[in-house]
């Protein structure tokens, strides 16, 4: 059912623009699915709900409206109305731009400096895109409509958009004789549709079965001792059953569900690199395997007190790496999968009929360099973490949010 004058909010990731007062909002055309006798009592709590919202949003913006047509006030006055009473609130764009670019307002804490994150996103691309000449790329990056306090303090820093990502299903894929559907979020075409393919292909076949051969997450610290010999008495003592329990009742006793099922040895004249292998209940369980490992570590210096850490993840860790060690060894879910296809369903469903041959170009290597430098970049940044002894407490601090983004709003 459609009502006339009821508004909401809808917006496509193509044409995404900020709303420019609360009357264009009031235009907008959109629906809502029932009706019943409250209804209009909802329509106007909805309304004024969704009014309030838009105006917190660009709160900011509707404050300073009245002001942006006046000439810029001197840096030394916009920074006695930053610091007085009256705040940020009656400074133009412009001028919380200028502190920015004079370092009065630090471009890392505007969306709290500011009270109002959208605007902190607004005006920190306006600084990026005036000091780099970014502003086409930066046209096609949405940023308004989004609950910036989702990101704030729990998953991204210096922000200036988001992404949308369109999300497809594939499926129904016939696994172990049941089905699954399976989302998919992608921007390379025809990726969704071929596995869907793969997957009509399967449930004619018979479908697919699977086998989880092993389970356990790792984390492979690096420690030096004063001589090869030291280390090899370190590892020594780490395989006898009655030390590993030592060292297993001071890793489990950091979580509730991170249990400790094995720790491998590897040395290189007097480095020593320790493998710690533990079960993670349904999590991931980085962070409580880094955690546990950490505390073991410092158990194990108790015992031998010239072991110096030289970092919690070294060679034997390979975190987020391919690498040798984790296809012999697993790490996470080990699983095995098979599924027989029948020759006709290959040669009729598939339309197998031989390879292509891929022309790959100059943007492809362009982006492979700057995802490559990208990469080198943030294991600079690892790598300063794991020097300072910095990354199960940042890990901690900063790597999980309180709120949960995906519960249902509340009604």
């Amino acid at each position: 059912m459609t009502k006339e004058g009821f508004q909401s909010n809808v917006f496509h990731s193509s044409s995404v623009v900020p709303v420019s007062s609360l009357a264009d909002l009031k235009k907008r055309i959109s629906f809502v699915v029932g009706e019943d006798e409250n209804w209009e009592m909802g329509k106007k709590e909805y309304t004024e709900k969704e009014i309030q919202t838009e105006e917190s949003l660009f709160s900011g913006e509707s404050n300073i409206s009245s002001l942006q047509n006046q000439e810029p006030r001197t840096l030394e006055e916009c920074t006695q109305l930053l610091n007085s009473e009256e705040g940020v609130g009656q400074l133009t764009d412009e001028e919380v731009l200028m502190l920015v670019e004079n370092k009065v307002i630090a471009t890392y804490k505007l969306e709290s400096v500011l009270n109002n994150p959208e605007r902190g996103v607004h005006i920190r691309r306006k600084f990026i895109a005036k000091s780099s000449n970014y502003y086409e790329a930066l046209e096609g990056l949405p940023y308004t409509n989004y609950d910036y306090h989702l990101v704030m303090g729990a998953c991204c820093e210096n922000v200036i958009g988001y992404v949308p990502i369109p999300v497809g299903v594939a499926g129904p894929l016939l696994l172990d004789n049941k089905t699954y559907y399976v989302p998919m979020a992608t921007t390379e075409g025809c990726l969704v549709a071929s596995t869907n393919r793969g997957c009509r292909a399967l449930s004619l076949s018979g479908g697919v079965h699977s086998s989880i051969v092993a389970s356990g997450m790792t984390r492979g610290p690096v420690v030096r001792l004063p001589s090869a010999q030291e280390a090899g008495e370190v590892v020594r003592w780490l395989k006898k059953e009655e030390n590993y329990h030592i060292l297993k009742t001071a890793f489990d006793s950091t979580s509730r569900f991170a249990r400790l099922q094995r720790i491998s040895t590897r040395i290189a004249g007097r480095y020593l690199f320790i493998r710690f292998k533990a079960a993670t209940g349904d999590a991931m369980g980085m962070n409580m395997v880094s955690k546990g490992t950490e505390v073991s570590l410092y158990k194990l210096q108790k015992i031998f007190p010239n072991i110096e850490v030289i970092s919690l993840s070294g060679n034997y860790c390979t975190d987020k790496k391919s690498s040798a060690v984790n296809w012999i060894e697993g790490r996470g879910k080990s699983v095995v999968c098979e599924a027989e296809i029948p020759a006709k369903v290959v040669k009729n469903l598939l339309g197998v009929r031989g390879a292509s041959v891929a022309d790959p170009g100059q943007n492809a290597a362009t982006l492979a360099s700057v995802v490559c430098g990208t990469v080198l970049a943030g294991e600079l940044s690892l790598l300063s973490a794991l020097a300072a002894g910095h990354l199960v407490r940042s890990h901690m601090r900063h790597n999980r949010s309180k709120l949960n983004i995906n519960s249902a709003p509340d009604p």
